[in-house]
């Protein structure tokens, strides 16, 4: 009984202290569309959804979440839209684990320009272009 106990804490030690030491995944939205553009933001993720407008040039959507981990896969969705009706649109995977086992200090950058989407994983390289915006 004694080595049950054991084992037990040294378990139960091990995952508090992974989680304590765990960062937080970060995916920004920024809107760079042009001046009086908006852009119209609907996200979910495994434990929240985030709806949210955006205006040219205001500070990203910052999303920070940790991983869900085995056996689940973390997957965050965003559908962008704007324009007239908003009929400027793409769904976006902006987040996606490899694994099942936790990342932890993940960074994606998603920015919404007029030519399409651009996407960055380091904030200290410059985004490139990743989609092309779709029409309604």
């Amino acid at each position: 009984m004694n080595t049950l106990t054991i084992f037990v804490l040294v378990i139960a030690m091990c995952v508090g202290l992974n989680e304590a030491g765990c960062a937080h995944n970060r995916v920004e939205i920024h809107n760079q569309l042009g001046p009086g553009e908006y852009l119209e933001i609907s996200c979910g993720g495994p434990t929240r959804t985030v709806m949210h407008t955006l205006q040219f040039n205001d500070p990203p959507l910052v999303i920070t979440f940790h991983d869900v981990g085995w056996p689940h896969i973390t997957k965050w969705k965003c559908q962008l839209m704007h324009g007239f009706n908003l009929a400027t649109y793409y769904d976006v995977q902006v987040y996606r684990s490899v694994s099942a086992i936790k990342k932890c200090g993940q960074f994606r950058s998603w920015i919404a320009k007029p030519d399409g989407i651009w996407f960055t994983r380091d904030h200290r390289k410059p985004a490139g272009k990743a989609l092309d915006w779709k029409k309604r």
